[in-house]
């Protein structure tokens, strides 16, 4: 039997996992976001689309996959609450979050769900992402960002796959937050702490475009160093013992 073989029979014990995806006056990018989850090696149980009040052309988009996808729509609340009510009716024993503007490799989920194969406490499963340049992006915001050649371990939304049960353990996206709820919710994951892996190959590619330029706004980077220091605060708090200080 070829090894492609035997991974497939090993795939077939990998619990069903639901891909959510949040967005918001994506119509342009979606339909590529949505391609790469259906083209996926280890095809997921659910693909559920979260439109957070989206005024463009998003829903006909997303309905030309109608057959593979669950479509809602919610007045704007922004991407902490899509990501949440996407996990709220999702049932999948895995979730995977995938930002609408951003693109999977065809083997992303097969990648990850061999990671929880091999280690059965394994909670959450990271990967590589590259960014690249939207073709259309302001050329006097693209050199204010550095866009990196080469790929970056990543821990955000869009390259996670964590199993069900541990992100209850870790609970709901902030939904206060513009731009910091990823990394609020990894912070808290690694306080637990969960048990994590770095798949160490490209999984993902993280699109940059004049809309998601926001790191380069001193309010955005504001919001971000509130995150860390919470996180850093809560970890003073507690005690040799791992109770927190009253």
């Amino acid at each position: 039997m070829t090894e492609r073989g035997i991974r497939k029979i090993r795939m077939k014990n990998v619990p069903e996992i639901s891909v959510i995806i949040p967005t918001r006056d994506y119509g342009k990018f979606i339909g590529e976001a949505l391609e790469s989850v259906i083209k996926q090696s280890l095809p997921p149980a659910e693909i559920i689309v979260i439109d957070d009040g989206s005024e463009d052309n998003t829903a006909e988009i997303v309905a030309k996959f109608s057959a593979r996808v669950r479509y809602y729509f919610s007045e704007k609340k922004g991407v902490g609450a899509a990501r949440n009510l996407g996990v709220r009716f999702s049932s999948g024993e895995m979730i995977a979050h995938l930002d609408a503007d951003d693109i999977w490799i065809p083997e992303k989920l097969e990648r990850q769900a061999e990671e929880f194969i091999k280690t059965p406490d394994l909670d959450i499963a990271g990967g590589m992402m590259r960014p690249f340049f939207c073709k259309q992006m302001d050329p006097d915001k693209k050199r204010k960002i550095h866009c990196s050649p080469v790929p970056l371990p990543g821990f955000s939304a869009s390259v996670l796959l964590v199993r069900r049960s541990s992100f209850f353990k870790v609970g709901f996206y902030r939904e206060d937050l513009r731009v910091g709820q990823d990394l609020e919710w990894f912070l808290r994951a690694r306080e637990i702490p969960l048990q994590e892996r770095m798949v160490n190959e490209l999984l993902a590619y993280r699109r940059l475009h004049d809309s998601n330029s926001s790191m380069i706004k001193k309010n955005d980077q504001m919001e971000m160093l509130r995150v860390l220091k919470e996180s850093i605060d809560r970890r003073r708090a507690i005690r040799p013992t791992g109770h927190y200080e009253k």
